[in-house]
């Protein structure tokens, strides 16, 4: 007798969104409900059975096979590549009276880029960042291109320090 087996394949994942001190665990199928194998290409993930486990952001590719059985045939081979990213990044705004000095900081301490009115500011990648004149600032964060951006943070300088904090709007 002839009989012909099903077709399966692998189901894709989108990008995950890592939290800082929290594993992210990615549940990887096929459409037979059949075990799959998991092979890291690249990334800062683990793996055991069907699961994927980030252990931090950035770019992540991992082979997945699914070799059949008596009803399904081979899965093609799948190749998952998905971007883990970073947290949204805060600043915090730091005052200093003496001498005056008003400094952003990064709630990330590496992977920073300060931007200044929609623009990346050059050569500002630290934690730190002290803005010398009016305007939008935000930061990003990014792992070899899985980045996130902080929310807008306005600044408004006056002409004297004592009317300074009255007019930053964060």
């Amino acid at each position: 007798s002839f009989r012909t087996k099903k077709s399966q394949h692998i189901d894709q994942v989108d990008d995950v969104t890592f939290t800082s001190g929290e594993d992210a665990i990615i549940a990887i199928k096929s459409s037979s409900a059949l075990p799959v194998s998991l092979e890291v290409l690249r990334g800062n993930v683990t793996v055991s059975g069907n699961l994927i486990t980030a252990k931090g952001p950035g770019p992540v590719k991992v082979r997945v096979t699914q070799s059949g059985n008596d009803e399904y045939d081979v899965a093609p081979e799948t190749i998952l590549d998905f971007c883990v990213t970073p947290p949204t990044p805060v600043i915090t705004v730091e005052i200093n009276h003496d001498p005056f000095r008003l400094t952003l900081l990064s709630s990330m301490e590496t992977n920073n880029q300060w931007f200044f009115n929609g623009s990346p500011v050059a050569g500002e990648i630290g934690s730190t960042y002290e803005p010398q004149t009016n305007g939008v600032f935000q930061l990003q964060v990014d792992f070899d291109g899985c980045y996130s951006m902080s929310a807008p943070t306005d600044f408004l300088y006056t002409a004297t320090e004592e009317h300074l904090s009255n007019s930053i709007k964060a």
